[in-house]
């Protein structure tokens, strides 16, 4: 099992907002961690999933995601 120091304590969309440069590194590596041993165990899409979660958390960490609006565009073409 990956270990989650970083991702355990994001409760709500603020906590990324508070996460310097190292921390957010930190916390994109534990997360990719996390998607590969779900995707490892029951199978799934893991380059795309791996490579929106750099997009994912400056998304966080710039906009106000309870007020901001995001669109995302998952399409497997």
């Amino acid at each position: 099992m990956a270990d989650t120091n970083h991702l355990d304590k994001i409760l709500q969309p603020e906590d990324v907002k508070k996460l310097g440069l190292q921390e957010l590194d930190h916390l994109a590596t534990e997360i990719r961690e996390e998607i590969i041993e779900v995707v490892s165990r029951n199978g799934g899409h893991l380059g795309s999933n791996l490579g929106v979660v750099d997009l994912t958390l400056a998304l966080y960490k710039i906009f106000d995601i309870r007020k901001d609006n995001v669109i995302w565009d998952g399409s497997y073409q």
